[in-house]
């Protein structure tokens, strides 16, 4: 876990508030497979069987950790992210299993045990709209990651922004100077 989390800090999002929301997904799915299948003890050992019996059990549980107005019994945003964050940790390990000498090779399962198709259908929908439509654009991990990176270039922005001008100022990059001539109007 901590490899995981110290590797995701490094390659999509060093945010506190991220990898602790993370963490806590992820505790929130290894419990549930201590109770219900002590057999599993590694992260190679899940399935997808392991995954559709954790979705019922994670949105009864969000129900029960209500913060802010009470709204009923319906799906909670909180359930969402949480699959979600376990969806991604495992598309991730499944990823980067992949490399050459990656030290995730012996955490990865076969398969991933759960794609984003798991959650359709569940309620979820209802529960993107309340959220005013935060939840409902994600299409996978590479949609995730360049969410994370654009968030950061946008909060890092201005000094982006005039580095770029310092750089076009000093000369390390001079664009060629066009002009288009339309009749009389010359624009350059």
């Amino acid at each position: 876990m901590v490899l995981y989390l110290e590797t995701y800090a490094a390659r999509v999002s060093d945010r506190y508030t991220t990898r602790r929301g993370k963490t806590i997904a992820i505790a929130h799915f290894w419990r549930f497979l201590a109770e219900k299948h002590p057999e599993v003890t590694s992260p190679a050992q899940v399935r997808p069987v392991h995954l559709r019996e954790y979705i019922p059990h994670i949105m009864a549980h969000a129900l029960t950790v209500r913060r802010g107005n009470v709204t009923g019994d319906e799906v909670r945003c909180t359930a969402h992210s949480w699959l979600t964050d376990v969806r991604t940790f495992f598309s991730d390990l499944c990823t980067w299993a992949l490399e050459p000498d990656s030290p995730f090779l012996h955490f990865a399962p076969p398969t991933v045990p759960q794609t984003r198709h798991s959650l359709l259908g569940l309620g979820f929908d209802k529960t993107r709209v309340k959220a005013g439509g935060k939840l409902g654009h994600h299409s996978g991990i590479r949609q995730d990651q360049r969410k994370c990176r654009k968030k950061r270039l946008l909060r890092e922005g201005d000094g982006v922004r005039s580095g770029g001008l310092r750089r076009l100022k000093g000369g390390a990059f001079r664009p060629e100077r066009r002009t288009l001539s339309l009749g009389k109007v010359s624009l350059g």
